[in-house]
């Protein structure tokens, strides 16, 4: 299910921290044409455009401040944009079974668009080894398919870099 590939994501990560992290970001536009959106990442985090991954991820990318494998391995990046062929509702409550400690918001975005703010916390298994092992997503609602922009263990600045780039999204036609 969903909610397996994002803990499989999660438990292959190993998260560094950078203390030299800007929280404020030299801008570079992604921008996907196929599925008409873009997104500002920082000038100088890596990028990678997976594409469909399965029946239900149709589209995935990945941004990082350090270089990024892409599939097979499971970690995605830091961020990542995930356009799934789910309503928001059902992503929404298959991950809401596994988390804990779970926090549900709307997400105020300056564009006027409507999204939802959803974090949370992996139960502790001993695997993080002292990672974080919070979860954020924020969904946007589009054409049947739930647009979720997630960020995998960040730390307080990284933080502040996921709300700057989700902030940044639009739909681009």
């Amino acid at each position: 299910n969903l909610f397996d590939l994002f803990e499989r994501i999660f438990e292959t990560v190993e998260i560094t921290t950078n203390p030299g992290i800007e929280t404020v970001f030299e801008p570079k536009t992604f921008t996907n044409e196929g599925y008409g959106y873009s997104i500002d990442h920082p000038k100088n985090w890596h990028r990678s455009h997976y594409g469909k991954l399965n029946d239900i991820a149709l589209d995935v990318a990945g941004f990082d401040p350090n270089p990024l494998l892409g599939p097979p391995v499971e970690y995605l990046g830091l961020v990542s944009v995930n356009i799934l062929d789910k309503r928001t509702t059902e992503v929404s409550a298959e991950l809401q079974k596994n988390l804990q400690n779970i926090k549900i918001d709307p997400f105020p975005m300056k564009n006027g668009m409507k999204a939802t703010y959803l974090s949370g916390e992996l139960p502790p298994d001993g695997l993080n080894m002292g990672a974080s092992n919070k979860l954020i997503f924020v969904f946007f609602q589009r054409n049947q398919k739930a647009w979720v922009l997630q960020a995998v263990g960040p730390t307080p600045d990284q933080e502040k870099i996921f709300n700057q780039m989700v902030e940044s999204f639009k739909f681009t036609n």
